[in-house]
């Protein structure tokens, strides 16, 4: 089946794996990590889109590297 929410289980696997090799903490919720990262691209990409600013490629890549550094920051194993 073709749904938004392959999105999230492919991170959610992602997650699940550097869990098992023990870079994300045991503690950590995979999907629920994945839903928070996914649903904070989401939510900035309509906020973008609403309000009609576009951003460049490197904007975007800036955005979603951020978001990851506070991502791992907070859920790895270190």
């Amino acid at each position: 089946m073709k749904a938004p929410h392959r999105a999230n289980e492919a991170v959610e696997s992602y997650l699940l794996e550097e869990q098992r090799i023990g870079r994300v903490s045991e503690f950590v919720n995979p999907r629920s990590a994945a839903d928070m990262l996914l649903g904070s691209c989401y939510q900035y990409a309509f906020q973008l889109n609403f309000l009609g600013l576009p951003l460049s490629d490197e904007e975007q890549n800036e955005y979603v590297h951020r978001v990851l550094d506070t991502l791992f920051a907070g859920i790895g194993n270190e």
